[in-house]
Order: structure tokens, then sequence, then C-alpha cells
């Protein structure tokens, strides 16, 4: 994928913010990281249906940057067009809403296309261990669960994939109006 071909996957992703749930949208920036690899991405929520609504729909995207120490690793795979790490969507189910605080549930699925180096020897004497990569950029599946929270506009959500066994945390910024707290 060429640079021109980024840029307009990412100019298409805003402006879908702006076109989808424009009262209701949430972008958070996430990371997560493991051996050698460091994987920024952007989450975007919308909710569906009305303000009252329990539910709401999420997509996100990560791509990674590898820091390799290449006396460790035994197969190095490298993504020379684009450094795509991963793909998720689900919903997350608001448990309770109250004032300015929202607190929800999050269960989704994700794919993997990129790298992931687990350990393949260990020499006790040298402190050393040696790394493969096991994913064979091959399409590697699971699910997200995860906890978000909302105070105001400000959101955080953290959340664990059961395909790589990866914690992601995630600071975001609720866009739009605030929608109110349900009348019991």
């Amino acid at each position: 994928m060429s640079n021109r071909q980024k840029l307009s996957v990412l100019i298409v992703m805003l402006l879908s913010l702006q076109v989808q749930g424009r009262e209701k949208h949430t972008l958070f920036l996430t990371y997560s990281q493991h051996t050698f690899l460091y994987a920024p991405g952007i989450t975007w929520m919308c909710g569906v249906g009305t303000d009252q609504s329990v539910l709401t729909l999420y997509i996100g995207l990560g791509v990674h940057f590898q820091q390799i120490d290449f006396d460790r690793v035994i197969n190095i795979t490298n993504q020379y067009r684009f450094n795509f790490q991963h793909l998720d969507a689900g919903f997350v189910y608001h448990l309770f809403r109250s004032g300015p605080w929202d607190v929800g549930l999050l269960a989704g699925a994700k794919v993997y296309y990129g790298p992931h180096y687990l350990p393949v020897a260990t020499y006790q004497q040298a402190g050393h261990t040696i790394y493969y990569d096991a994913s064979g950029m091959r399409i590697d599946m699971g699910v997200d669960l995860g906890v978000t929270t909302t105070y105001q506009r400000f959101t955080g959500m953290v959340k664990f994939d059961t395909a790589r066994k990866q914690l992601r945390a995630g600071l975001g910024y609720r866009f739009g109006s605030m929608p109110p707290s349900p009348t019991p």
C-alpha cells in the first residue's frame, strides 16, 4: 500500500467520524507492547440507537513498529508495505450511567496479521533468550474482552485479547452532545 493509499484510508476514517454518529462518538488512542513490538492504534466508538441505548459499536485499527535485537531472533517478519497489526470490532454494553459517569463492558472480535515474537530457547548461564516469529504472517483471530469508563467527556478502556493474550489500554475523548442519564 503506497503512502497515498494510506493517507486516503486515514482521511476516509476521519470523515466517517463526522458523518456516522455525529452526536455521540468517542475516539480512543490505544497502545500495547510486546517483545520487540510497539503497537499504537485508534478505536472509534459510535452509539447505536437513541441516547438511552445500552449498546455502542466500536471499531479499532492498530499498526506496529519493530525494535528487534537481531542477535536474539531466529526469523524476522517484515511487512514492507504497511505495518498492519490488528483490526477489532464489537460492542460495549453500558452497565451504569449516572451523571457524568458511564461504565461499560466491551466484547468483540480481533484479527491479527502482524508479527508475534515468542521465546524458543533460554540459555541460563548467559541469561539470554532466543525468540522466533510465531505468526508466520498468517491471520490470527480471537476475542476482545474489556472495560470502558467515561467521566464527562474523558474516557478510558482496558481490554484483553484471547488471540495473543495481550492487554491493550486506551484513552479517549467523547465528541458531540453528551447523552443524558437514563431516567429510572
